[in-house]
């Protein structure tokens, strides 16, 4: 039969969680996707940089449009006004990418392409899928600049999607004998106790101490 050109899938795109908040860390430099200075502002500069771990700088959530794109809002502020955004729009090599307020453009669309090593190339609708975000000239140190560029398979192309887990305890450590996650008192249940316990932690961590 004919071949239907206008509707051939230019790009498989990974089908991502809209509910959880996620880092992107770059497979080359080994640093994640944020925010410069962490600035609530449009027109702000993304980079990578180095985490000991995740905030809202680093942090951002997905909300799908359609054919597979999905705008990708930055955590800063109340997490529903910044999105990664090429700048104008355009097609070229070497585009800035920043955060925007939104504008409803398809330079604020991108698709996740999954790699064989389960990281992802994160394409540019603008491109058509032909580019995507990288750190600009495979750059390895905190502040290098996030630009787009043709896809060529280059790891600095390759980002590694972390789920953020909000953890309000410490992982347990192996020699604790019998283990139970979210059993901060100890008694080998987790209950309505281990709440208190964890709520006082926050408010006041140097008075109330978790179990390791």
């Amino acid at each position: 039969g004919e071949i239907d050109f206008e509707n051939v899938q230019l790009a498989e795109g990974a089908v991502m969680k809209e509910n959880v908040k996620y880092t992107f860390k770059n497979v080359n430099s080994g640093l994640y996707l944020e925010v410069a200075d962490g600035a609530a502002a449009a027109g702000t500069n993304v980079q990578q940089g180095a985490a000991s771990q995740a905030e809202a700088k680093n942090t951002w959530q997905l909300k799908a449009d359609s054919n597979g794109y999905y705008y990708i809002y930055s955590t800063l502020g109340d997490g529903k006004t910044y999105l990664l955004d090429l700048d104008y729009g355009k097609t070229d090599n070497g585009t800035n990418i920043g955060i925007y307020t939104n504008t409803n453009a398809s330079a604020q669309l991108f698709k996740f392409s999954k790699n064989s090593d389960g990281s992802y190339v994160i394409l540019t609708k603008n491109s058509k899928d032909r580019s995507c975000v990288e750190v600009g000239s495979a750059k390895t140190e905190n502040g290098a600049n996030i630009q787009q560029w043709e896809v060529n398979g280059h790891k600095c192309q390759s980002w590694i999607v972390e789920e953020v887990t909000e953890q309000t305890t410490q992982p347990p450590t192996e020699e604790a004998g019998k283990l139970i996650y979210g059993d901060v008192n100890c008694d080998e249940s987790v209950d309505i106790a281990d709440a208190v316990i964890t709520k006082l932690y926050i408010i006041n961590p140097s008075k109330y101490n978790l179990s390791k």
